[in-house]
Order: C-alpha cells, then structure tokens, then sequence
C-alpha cells in the first residue's frame, strides 16, 4: 500500500524534467494560489477511486519558492519547496516533521532524463482552448510511453531565474517548451490510466517570504516510505 501511495503521488505530483531554460524578458511572474480538480479516467481508475486517491491539488507560489497540498482522498499530503536550498520537504503538520529527499528511498522524483538520456521538449499544436475562462495554449509532449498535453497561458508564468541549476524542483512549469509559463490543465494518459488536472480557482496574493520557510520547531529527517 506504501508503495502505491508514493507511485500514485508521482502521477499528481507535476514530474521533474531537466530543462534549459528559457524565456522573454518581459513577462509579469504569478505569485498567488492555483486550486485543481483531478480526474481519473480508464481501466486503473476504479482502483484509485476504491483507495480514495487525492481529487484536489493546491499549489501556493511565490518567486522560486512553493507549497502543494494534495487534498480530498484518504491520504492528504503536504509539499514544500524551498528554493535557496533546493530542497523539497514532505511535510506532517501534525507531528511537526519534516522528509527530505533520499536517493535511496524517495519514490516520488522522477528522473530528469528519459531512458534514452534525452530530456522531453513540449510542442505548440498549433491550436487554443479555454480553461475556466482563460484562453490557452495546447501543447503536447512525450516521455517515454507516457502522453502529456499542457494549456498554458502567457497570463501565468514563473520567472525561470529561479530554478537555474536547481534539480529539486518538480512542477510542469519546468518542462522544456513551456517556457515558465504554468499549465491550466494537464492531461496525462498511460496505458490504463487518464489523469486530467484543471484549475478549478486563480487567486493572485502577495505571500511573505516566512510563509516559505520551515518552522524551527520542526523535526527533519530522510524519508523512508517503509513506514
């Protein structure tokens, strides 16, 4: 069930890709809140609905920093990415711990090149589509037997300065092609399995730079998904 949980996690969990980054000089970075539906959809998807599996994504940005929560299922998480030390913490906001990556047991990062060492570059399709109002961008992207489309939009982009060299950061917004900007809706779809993630709400805030750091109080240690 460990397993599972951590594999499942990956699917929501925006895929880290190494990227050379690139992007416009002109350009106004989103900080503020992004709210997301999930929806699963094929022959795998009964099993994720009988396992409560998370339908509700949440991402708090600001500059290189961000917050996930993965919401509405029976195993809610917390994520934490803090940009100066390149570290992203599994939070337990309860217990006051904090995971940070391991090499040998960090289930959740995926590689930053496919098998055959080439990183996946996002295309243009040539065509738009509107998300929750927005008009957007479709773009599509392969990586390995994996299928993913991305709706995009110039009004939501990151400043990609932040995350030069940085290899811990995971969100779509650092795949090759999209160029910052942050995808509306994603659609990946495996052999069994269709996950389709779409902003649901879009609240631009300024956060406070503390709201990004972890609590002293807080115990740190390796993740161990034994456990």
């Amino acid at each position: 069930m460990n397993n599972f949980k951590a594999l499942f996690t990956s699917i929501l969990l925006f895929l880290a890709i190494n990227s050379s980054y690139a992007q416009d000089a002109e350009f106004s970075a989103f900080e503020g809140t992004l709210n997301y539906k999930v929806v699963y959809k094929g022959p795998a998807s009964e099993n994720l609905r009988t396992n409560e599996a998370n339908d509700q994504l949440q991402i708090h940005m600001k500059d290189g920093d961000y917050i996930i929560n993965l919401k509405g299922g029976r195993y809610p998480k917390t994520f934490m990415y803090v940009n100066d030390k390149d570290i992203e913490y599994s939070i337990n906001m309860s217990e006051k711990k904090a995971f940070v990556y391991s090499a040998h047991t960090d289930m959740n990062r995926e590689t930053h090149k496919s098998t055959k060492g080439k990183a996946p570059i996002a295309q243009y399709t040539g065509k738009t589509a509107e998300v929750n109002g927005v008009m957007c961008d479709v773009y599509r992207m392969k990586k390995e037997e994996d299928y993913f489309t991305f709706f995009v939009s110039d009004q939501y982009i990151v400043d990609l300065s932040f995350f030069e060299g940085k290899k811990r950061a995971k969100p779509f917004f650092l795949v090759n092609g999209l160029d910052g900007r942050i995808p509306l809706k994603t659609i990946r779809k495996t052999q069994n399995l269709t996950v389709v993630t779409t902003v649901s709400k879009i609240t631009p805030r300024t956060f406070s730079a503390e709201q990004f750091e972890l609590p002293e109080d807080f115990e740190v240690s390796k993740r161990d998904y034994r456990q």
